[in-house]
């Protein structure tokens, strides 16, 4: 990366654990422990400007922050994670395999996702969490967190090798980029119904995932999802490209 993506992604995560802050001011309520704000709206503004690579480090970044400052800890901060992701995965998708580069970027994010995935269920079924003491939070997030860290790093280095030069505006077309955000809506609410179901609920109400089955219907978590993942990613696309800021700063 070069210095001023790296000066950019520590600012747009400091602004990231800024509206982190005050989510409880503007943010919305869901009932079942997400808050539908704009803590996502910095990382994809750096996919819009700078490329996977600064996104996936500027999540990361944020994610390690919200895991030592935030009341929701590790849990709130893996889960802001697995969220946001898929909202610039799928696009960058795209602008990859539209330049004809597929082979080892589609492999290194399936192998990157399968992994995390696994660390998650890894945790979830020896029960880990439930017989480490209450005092050692911060500790039961070491997992996930250091998952997020490698999985970001690695995909980050392959997208360097692989992205395509120049193409800071693949995304300018309100067309192209509307049409993408609703598949990458579709990848985060699929994500977001397992992960609330079987890892994020039963730790956060202690409820089993049949309980919470029972308790909270896959229409409520898909739809609140769909309406975060639709505001960050318009927000962030207005600014990269109506105000061009992409244009005057951006370069993938």
């Amino acid at each position: 990366m070069k210095t001023y993506q790296i000066v950019s992604v520590s600012m747009l995560s400091a602004i990231a654990v800024v509206f982190q802050m005050i989510h409880g001011v503007v943010g919305i309520e869901t009932g079942f422990g997400m808050t539908v704000d704009i803590v996502g709206v910095p990382m994809m503004l750096a996919f819009f400007m700078f490329g996977l690579e600064s996104a996936l480090y500027t999540a990361a970044v944020t994610a390690l922050a919200l895991t030592l400052i935030s009341p929701e800890s590790w849990l709130g901060a893996s889960m802001k994670f697995a969220a946001t992701v898929p909202m610039f995965i799928v696009p960058a998708y795209y602008i990859m395999l539209e330049k004809g580069k597929r082979g080892k970027i589609i492999g290194s994010i399936g192998l990157g996702a399968l992994t995390i995935l696994a660390a998650f269920l890894i945790s979830i079924y020896t029960n880990i969490y439930a017989q480490l003491a209450i005092s050692h939070k911060i500790i039961l997030g070491l997992l996930p967190i250091a998952s997020i860290a490698l999985f970001a790093w690695g995909l980050g280095k392959v997208w360097e090798k692989k992205k395509p030069e120049g193409d800071w505006n693949a995304l300018a077309s309100w067309k192209k980029a509307g049409a993408l955000m609703l598949f990458a809506i579709a990848a985060r609410g699929a994500a977001m119904v397992i992960a609330n179901y079987y890892f994020a609920g039963p730790l956060f109400f202690g409820m089993s995932t049949g309980e919470m089955l029972k308790a909270i219907p896959w229409q409520l978590i898909f739809g609140w999802n769909a309406i975060q993942g639709a505001l960050e990613y318009t927000a962030a696309w207005i600014i990269a490209y109506r105000f061009k800021i992409a244009e005057k700063y951006g370069k993938w």
